[in-house]
Parts: C-alpha cells; structure tokens; sequence
C-alpha cells in the first residue's frame, strides 16, 4: 500500500472514532517516513485520541498522554492546548481556561483563542458565572451571570423585554451567540417566528449555541423532526408538545386543593389531570403520580380511593418521601411534625438506596441534623404522644405506595431528638452537630446539657465551647477545683481567649474566699500568692482585691503588722481609706468572718465626704467583677453620695461613666431610687454610647405612675443602643417599651432620643406628685389624630368606621363588630377627659373603665357613668353599710 493509500486509511479511520487503531497506524507510518507530513498526521492522531480519552472521563490517561506528546513534538504545543482547553470546558471546569484573562499582560492573541474556545466550546453559561478563577466584577462573569438568568427565565415562562435584553454582552462577546439564543426561544413562545428565524440566523454555527438551532427550525417547520438526531428530536417534541389543557387541568386541581374542595371533587380532578397528562405529556406522567400522592397525603384524603383515581399507586422512591415530608414539615398542623420525622427517615434510607446520598457520610449525618431539627420544634405533649400516630400515619401513607419488598420494623429514634442528634453526630463528628445538640439540651436541663458538652468535648477536644460551658457550670454550682481544671484544659486550647483569660482570676478569688469561710488561712495564702502572680492581678484596682484578701488572712492568723501593711496598700490604690475599708468589710461578710463596723459618715472628715462616690463606685465595681454580692455599705450612705452628686460638681466631673453606672446600679440594688436618679444625672452627656445606659437605668429608677415618662426613657435607650449596637441595653430596654395593651413597642428616631437624653439631664430633682418632670407627649402624642384613617392606622386594623362607632364617644352606640384595641380606647378616653385632671386619677379611671367594658357592662351604662357625661347632677348608688366594695 503507497504512503498516500495509508493516509487515507488513517484520516478514514480517524473520522470513524476509531482513534486507537489510527492512532497505531499513524506511529507506524511515520517511523518508516519521517516526513513533516507524517508528523502532522500522527500529531493529528494523537489529538484525536486524548479527545477520545476525555470523553470517556479518563482524564489521567488523557493527561500523561498529553505530556509524552509535549515532550516529543513540540509543534503540537498549541494543538494540545486547544484540547486541554475543550476537556474542561466539558468537565465545566474552567479555571485553566479563563486565567489569563485576569492577567493585564496576556497576549490579545491568547485572549482571542480562549474567547473563541469559549464561544465554540462553552455548553453551560452558568460554569463560567460560577468561574472563581475570575473575580465578581469581571465583566465575562457579570455577563456570564446575566445570561444564565435570562436563559432560566426564558425556559421557565413567559418574560418581558427587559428581563431579555442582556445589555452586558455585546455582538463581539464570546456569549453572543448565547444571547441571540435566548432571543429566539423569546420571540418563538411569543409566536414571531420570524423574529426568532433571525435570531437563529445570526447565532454563529461554530458555537456551542448553535446545537441548538436544528430543533428549533423543525420546529418553525423549516426541517423535518425525523432528520433530527434523538436528542433534538426529543427536545423537538418538548416544544411542539401541546399542553395547555394539561396546564388547565393541573391549575384546576390546585385551585380545588387550595379551596378545600371536597374528597370526591378532589378525586375527579385527580383523574382529569391524569387522563390528560397520559395524553399529551406520558413522561411525566410517573412524576406526577408522586406529586399527587404527596400533596393528598398531606390533605388527608383517603389512600385507597387516591390510588384508584390513580390507577394505581407511584412507586416508593426517595423523591417521593421528600415531597410528602417536606409538605408536613411546613404544615401548621404542629401533631403532623413528629410524622415528618419518621418520613425524612424514610428519604434518608430511600435515598442511601438509590444511591443519592453515600451511606456514613455528611449527607446522611446532615439529614438526621434535619430530623433532630424538625422534632426539636414540636411541643413535648405531642411528643409523647407521637409514637401511636407516627405509626398509624406510617402505615396509611404505605397504602397507596407499591413497594419492591416489605417495611420492616424501625427504630423510633426520631421521636427523641437527643437520639437523632447522637446519631449524626457519631456520624460525623462536626462542631456544628454538637453545638445544636446542645443548644437543644441547654434548653431541656443543666444535667443534659453537661452530659451533652462532654460528649462533644471528648470527640473534638479542639473545641473551646464544650470545655468552657461545662467551666462555667461548675462555677456555678460553687465547685471551684473542678471549675479551675476545665480552666487549665480551656487555656491549652484557646489561652488567649478573653473568656479564658478572665476566668483564672476570678475562680482563683473564689477558691481564697471559700477557704477563709471554712477557716483555712494557710490554705487561702497559698491560692492567694498564686492568683497575685497573675498578669491580670496587676491592673486597675484589682491589686487592691488582692490586699483586701491578704488583709483578711492577716486579721484571721493575728499578724498586725502584715494586716497593717495591706490596709496601707489598699489606701495606696483606692486613693481613700474608708474604700480600703468598705473592701476589707465586703470580704468579710462574703467570708462570714467578724469584722470592725465601718466608720459612720458623721465621723468622717469633708475631704473623704467629698471622694465618698467616688470610692463607693470603685469598691463596687470590684464587687460586681468578682461576683461579691455582700458589698458592705455605710448607713446612711445613699442620701451623702446622693447629695454629693448634687453639689460637688469637681468630685463629679473625675467619675467615669463605668463608676457612675456602678453608683446607679448600686441605688437600684438599695432601692435607693433617688440615687440611682442623681447618678443617672450625672452620667448623662458623656456620650450617646454610655447614654443609652443611663437612659435605661433612668427608667427603672422612675415611679411607676410615671408610665408614659418611664416608656420615653426606655425608648430613648432602646434607639440609642441600636446606633452603638448595644444588644444587652437594647433588648433590656425593648421589654420596658412594650405596650401595656399590645405587642407593639413604643419607638423613637435618634433625634428623638438625644431629646430626651437633653431633657434628663436637665431634670436634676426627683419626680414628685407636684413636679413629674419631662413631658414627651409632643414626641409621640397620646392622643394624636381623632380622625378614622389615623385611629385605624394606629390600631392595625383594615376596618373603617366612622366617629360615633368608637367607645367613650359622645354619639350613638359602639357596634360589637367595631370593637377597638386597648391602645385606641385609651386614646379616646384622655381626649374626652376634662383638662386638668391629674394623671394617676386619669390613668386608674380609665383601667377601671376598661375593665368594665371587658366585663360586659353596656356601653350606653358605661357612658352615663362617667361624671363629666353626668354634668355633676348624676345619682350616687349608696352602699350597704357592711356590705362589700
């Protein structure tokens, strides 16, 4: 055979697919040649089998194949570039693809042969939007992005203009032909089918796009289905495939299950829907069988009547068990939760079976995550009565389903979320498993919770949260020892941690406390020279802490000298020493050891009254972080530092926010109202920060009968904490604005609340019945608009009605179907109420108003009792002498 006989052979077989006996023959031919055409007719032999191996998925032969052909003809280079390039885009990899295109420096010429690889080869537009390998502002993966939306759109339903008209990719754009897809199958369901031929005509036949175009024009009539591979055949067929009575049909079954139809009318659109989807669409016939099913499961229609509507029952499959639990899981009917637990793990079986998910692995351990979830949310008296009706429920649903063998009994672990969580976590050991499983045992006991957190500890000892809530725990229950021995296992861990870092000192304090209060001295110097070496012992006053304590074991073991020396030291640092004192007295009585009684405050000189606050607060801070609840106060003590807070405005000025809190939570604590308020004054202004604070602790410490002041207060803080992200003041405060007769909390705009922050701050007196201070009526009116629109706005209600339909009014009856809210009623009743008239006596006539009309009490009644409606000349009922109020 001639040399030119033999090519022929070659390129012949090579067209045929038969990549591997050309491939031989190739090597062959050119051993014997080695000619330039022999090499580029083996060269092409070699690209046609890597190809060949890439389409088979063996992508490492494809590889080193590649690499030995680098090696030996380096004028291939390019060639096996451009297969490299169409393997991934294949694979829907292409990050190798579109690197250079991030580069400034790539070549245009490169540019050009990968935007021309991606215009021919590039089958799904939504690989390249997902592309990381390019960042989001590319402009190929912005456009890539819009395409992918367009195109789902587009196959999804009718679109507009605008949802089509992909503007980020021009006619030059490797995504060009793409667009002018998209275009097409728009104008074709818009029946302008010479819209969408031109639209074809102008989609470039190289592209990956334009294997589309056959089907289409069959289609249009332009080409004959039967010419058409299988593939397009079939997608053919989709689109000529005339649906609109199945869509009828299916729209009208919704309807009815939507309506609540009856079981019989349910059943006969149940069969009309089926009968016309065995006609015109008999693929999806099955799916819909399961769809069906599942959605009247859920409605509780008869199995038996629906399978025979049916003609017969889908077969059970994973897809079907996600439908009908997934529909459960959502329903209101929380007795049918529990259910929805047993039917996931259905699905979780189901679908091991069929091979969606991998049995052991995250897939299944995240399904029982989902069950443990779903029965976690089911109230505990269902629970315990889940058993018997997951069982009944198992059992119907099993009736219209044919199976390829027999349920076998099962475990009820999802009845018990602990065991469901067990199970995923032992599956899969993931920090994320057990923080829900403990999560969900916080909630049902410390017992569980502990038992919980040491599991999770044992299994992922890298885990800080385990190690330090079991920490905490036994702080808590006063076991410091074994508190301080989950410290130690937190600071290998984490030893930077500031929960960590915090914790060694202040169990190290309740340890030396302990031992002082069981009268072992040598025991608590011991722990009391450790927790003094600690880095966190030497700063702020806390070295004033660690004398208090060494001074108390001085007193204990009678070393004057030593007790001497750490009062000094106290002074030192406290900067006073009635603080001294008041700390060594406040560990006493935390010890219950006997201690001197504090110096009263006649005694003291007016120097030391004028630091008085300022000592109290530190003293106070020390015991709040130490958790010493016994702070001895000096008698007498709230109404001097009240007044010293008054008047010494230097003394004042030198306090810091944190000190003057401190004083206001101490008055709070005494209730010592009046000194939470003066402290409450002083440390407004210092910032919006420490503002929302002190507008809280101003509420609190407000009479009760200030009701609407106490509400404008919280609200202030409320909106000031929301500006610094404050979610301890803020959550705090939005309890304390709740509306007394409704859910809605009151709410102020910042402005409003630097308004009232200003007007605290000037109110310097304690409210009294004469003087009630600040009044934010203009900032949210009590009253507001009597008009119908304003009155239904404020009460929620989509109602109208008009001014005599309303309680308390002065014209016709109230109407049963009008009844307004609490919030309304007292709105109408202050606007009728006479000018004057003091707030405590307004407020108690109203709630005993209100009561009444709860009561029943008529409203023409209700009305002639109130003495303005009387004009004074009303008739007293007199009371039985003896009788009951």
């Amino acid at each position: 055979m001639t040399p030119s006989n033999q090519e022929a052979t070659i390129r012949q077989q090579l067209a045929n697919g038969k990549s591997k006996v050309a491939l031989d023959a190739a090597k062959i031919l050119h051993k014997a040649q080695a000619t330039a055409a022999s090499e580029a007719l083996l060269i092409d032999a070699y690209a046609a089998r890597i190809g060949s191996l890439f389409e088979q998925n063996m992508v490492l032969e494809a590889r080193s194949l590649m690499d030995l052909v680098r090696q030996r003809y380096p004028a291939a280079q390019a060639r096996l570039d451009d297969l490299n390039a169409d393997a991934a885009l294949r694979r829907g990899s292409l990050d190798e693809l579109v690197k250079p295109l991030n580069d400034p420096r790539t070549d245009p010429a490169q540019r050009t042969v990968i935007e021309q690889t991606i215009r021919q080869q590039l089958r799904d537009p939504r690989a390249l939007a997902k592309c990381e390998t390019l960042p989001l502002e590319h402009p190929l993966r912005q456009a890539a992005g819009a395409l992918d939306a367009a195109f789902r759109a587009v196959t999804s339903g009718p679109v507009t203009d605008e949802q089509v008209a992909l503007p980020e990719i021009s006619h030059r754009s490797p995504l060009a032909p793409w667009k002018m897809l998209v275009l097409a199958i728009a104008a074709f369901h818009r029946k302008e089918d010479d819209k969408c031929g031109e639209y074809l005509d102008a989609i470039d036949p190289q592209s990956a796009a334009a294997r589309i175009i056959p089907p289409v024009r069959a289609v249009l009539g332009a080409a004959a289905s039967a010419q058409l591979a299988p593939g397009a055949a079939e997608l053919a067929g989709r689109f000529t495939n005339d649906d609109a009575a199945l869509r009828q049909a299916l729209n009208d079954l919704d309807e009815a299950f939507g309506d609540d139809a009856s079981q019989s009318r349910l059943l006969r659109f149940i069969r009309a829907a089926l009968a016309e989807a065995r006609k015109s669409a008999p693929q999806v016939v099955e799916d819909l069988k399961g769809r069906l099913h599942a959605r009247s499961w859920v409605a509780n229609l008869d199995p038996e009547r629906v399978n025979a509507a049916m003609e017969g029952g889908p077969r059970k499959c994973a897809a079907l068990s996600r439908m009908v639990a997934r529909g459960l899981e959502l329903d209101h009917d929380e007795s049918y939760w529990p259910v929805a637990g047993g039917i996931w793990d259905e699905f979780r079986m189901e679908a091991i079976r069929e091979k969606w998910i991998p049995a052991g692995g995250m897939e299944e351990a995240t399904v029982y995550l989902h069950i443990a979830g779903v029965v976690c949310r089911t109230p505990r008296g269902v629970l315990k009565k889940g058993q018997h009706r997951v069982t009944q429920e198992l059992a119907r649903m099993d009736e219209g389903v044919a199976h390829d063998q027999e349920r076998s009994a099962r475990d009820r672990f999802y009845l018990y979320p602990e065991q469901a969580f067990e199970r995923a976590c032992r599956l899969v050991p993931h920090s994320e498993g057990y923080s829900q499983w403990h999560r969900w045992a916080s909630q049902e006991s410390v017992v569980r919770a502990e038992a919980v957190a040491k599991i999770w500890s044992k299994a992922i000892p890298a885990d800080i949260e385990p190690v330090l809530y079991l920490m905490q725990q036994a702080e808590k229950r006063k076991a410091y020892p074994t508190a301080l021995g989950y410290l130690t296992a937190a600071e290998r861990i984490d030893g930077v941690n500031p929960v960590v870092r915090a914790a060694r000192l202040r169990l190290l304090v309740r340890i030396v406390l302990t031992r002082l209060r069981k009268n072992k001295p040598d025991q608590a110097r011991v722990t009391l020279e450790e927790m003094a070496a600690l880095p966190q012992a030497q700063s702020g006053d806390r070295p004033a802490l660690v004398a208090a304590l060494q001074c108390v074991v001085a007193m204990e073991k009678g070393e004057v000298s030593q007790e001497a020396e750490a009062r000094t030291r106290m002074t030192l640092i406290l900067g006073s020493e009635f603080a001294g004192e008041m700390l060594v007295a406040t560990v006493c009585h935390e010890t219950k050891l006997p201690c001197n009684v504090l110096t009263q405050l006649r005694e003291l000189p007016p120097a030391t009254l004028t630091q008085l606050p300022m000592a109290v607060a530190r003293v106070a801070i020390l015991a709040k972080e130490f958790q010493l609840e016994k702070l001895a106060f000096p008698p007498g003590g709230s109404s001097e530092i009240k007044e010293q807070l008054r008047g010494n405005l230097v003394g004042t000025a030198a306090l810091s926010a944190a000190q003057l809190e401190a004083l206001a939570r101490l008055g709070l604590g005494a209730e010592t109202m009046e000194l939470t308020y003066a402290a409450t004054g002083s440390g407004l202004g210092r910032g919006e920060a420490t503002d929302a604070r002190f507008l809280l602790l101003r509420s609190r410490c407000l009479p009760g009968w200030l009701s609407d002041r106490k509400y404008g207060c919280a609200a202030a803080a409320a909106a000031l904490g929301r500006l610094h992200r404050d979610t301890v003041t803020v959550d705090e405060a939005v309890e304390l604005t709740r509306n007394p007769f409704g859910p809605d909390p009151v709410q102020f705009a910042p402005d409003q609340a630097r308004e009232v922050a200003r007007r605290e701050k000037a109110a310097a007196s304690y409210p009294t019945a004469n003087s009630e201070g600040p009044d934010y009526s203009d900032l949210v009116p009590e009253n507001g608009c009597q008009c119908a629109d304003c009155r239904r706005r404020r009460s929620g209600s989509d109602e109208t009605f008009d001014d005599h339909d309303h309680p308390f009014g002065v014209e016709g009856p109230f109407e049963d179907d009008d009844e307004p809210d609490a919030a309304e009623m007292r709105s109408i009743f202050n606007a009728n109420a006479p000018a004057g008239m003091p707030r405590e006596v307004r407020d108690a006539m109203f709630e005993m108003m209100k009561m009444a009309f709860e009561e029943g009490m008529p409203m023409e009644e209700l009305l002639k009792g109130l003495p303005w409606a009387r004009g004074g000349g009303g008739r007293k009922k007199a009371k039985k002498k003896g009788g009951r109020n």
